[in-house]
């Protein structure tokens, strides 16, 4: 019930149900179902801020996952996985950053995504981790949207494990993914190990990444914001060369790491503007 005073609305009532199932038919079968749900209401809100009045946010959330992994003897291994995520939210007397006026706020967010995924072993040396997956994305809000929006994405990885040596170790992968807006990304990653000697590895690391522009920042169109659209998704090139050391006799690990990382295409509001 939080303070219960007339300055602060801060109550708050949260109810939740999980639920984990594994069940494993045979040695090299095995199935794994998660559910969970929860319903809050919590008061929002301060007396006399006309930009946080008084008011009650309902949120109601729900996923559900299931996923079979089957095992075979030469240390393959296959996993199906697919889950499910909802949210809905209703803010009573919600205000913006640019508006001083309050009005009632709902938005609901649907996801479905489904994998699969294969581990290899190519050899006792090397390691290769494969898939492919598709996801669909639903969200609704009148706050923000002119109409409700489904975007399908879909992905395609690849990674692959190599001891070239006692004292090397290679990863190196990438995953194209078409984001559902016009765009086909491709992420590269390569990273090398070398151990000097069992206690000390000098380790080099270099990635690109991805971040999809969200529905709102696309196509955002409403009295609050307005998407400029045509967004490009954001860019990450990061870089890092490190070492570590373990240290028994002291009990001490050290591990010291130099690294830098650009972002470019960075997707911001104009406040001036309103826009994306």
């Amino acid at each position: 019930s939080g303070y219960g005073s007339a300055v602060m609305n801060d109550g708050k009532k949260t109810n939740q149900a999980n639920l984990r199932a594994g069940f494993h038919p045979t040695g090299a079968n095995s199935f794994d179902f998660q559910l969970g749900y929860s319903d809050s209401s919590r008061g929002l809100g301060t007396a006399g801020n006309v930009s946080d009045v008084f008011r009650d946010e309902r949120v109601v959330s729900s996923f559900q996952q299931a996923s079979w992994m089957h095992a075979q003897q030469n240390g393959d291994e296959v996993k199906l996985h697919y889950y499910h995520i909802n949210r809905d939210s209703y803010d009573e007397a919600l205000t913006h950053f640019f508006s001083p006026v309050s009005v009632p706020s709902r938005t609901i967010a649907d996801r479905n995504d489904l994998e699969l995924q294969q581990i290899a072993q190519l050899g006792g040396s090397n390691r290769l981790v494969w898939g492919i997956g598709v996801r669909s994305d639903y969200t609704e809000s009148k706050e923000f949207l002119a109409v409700p929006y489904t975007i399908n994405q879909s992905r395609l990885f690849a990674h692959d494990e190599w001891k070239i040596n006692p004292s090397t170790l290679l990863n190196v992968g990438a995953m194209l993914e078409d984001d559902g807006m016009g765009h086909t990304n491709t992420s590269p990653k390569l990273a090398l190990n070398y151990h000097l000697t069992a206690q000390n590895t000098l380790r080099a690391s270099a990635s690109v990444a991805y971040r999809t522009p969200a529905i709102y920042e696309e196509n955002a169109n409403s009295p609050v914001y307005v998407s400029q659209g045509g967004l490009k998704p954001e860019r990450s090139l990061s870089r890092e060369i490190g070492y570590l050391g373990e240290f028994n006799a002291l009990g001490v690990t050290l591990d010291i790491r130099a690294y830098n990382d650009q972002v470019s295409d960075i997707i911001f509001v104009d406040p001036a503007l309103t826009y994306w």
